[in-house]
């Protein structure tokens, strides 16, 4: 992640890096767990024949976490469904 071609690739796609202290995973917790489900769910014990289905199948991985995974932390809602109840009560 320090690789000055990475952080260049963050630049030009206007994302600001934000890196823990060196051996200190607790620093970001929520990150490394969910760096480590997504490991789970789509690179351990899988194999892809090209990066454009590993590309695709993270794709799927997101899109089934946020739109079907439900969260005790979210009052047992999804996060796309946690953060629509958060815009309509920021709006109201």
């Amino acid at each position: 992640y320090q690789s000055s071609r990475y952080q260049l690739a963050l630049k030009q796609a206007h994302i600001r890096q934000s890196m823990s202290r060196k051996s200190t995973p607790t620093d970001n917790a929520v990150v490394e767990s969910i760096i480590h489900q997504i490991k789970v769910g789509t690179v351990l014990n899988h194999t892809y024949p090209t990066q454009v289905a590993l590309e695709e199948a993270l794709v799927r991985w997101i899109y089934s976490y946020n739109h079907y995974r439900i969260r005790r932390k979210n009052n047992w809602l999804t996060p796309i469904a946690m953060r629509t109840q958060y815009q309509k009560q920021k709006v109201a």
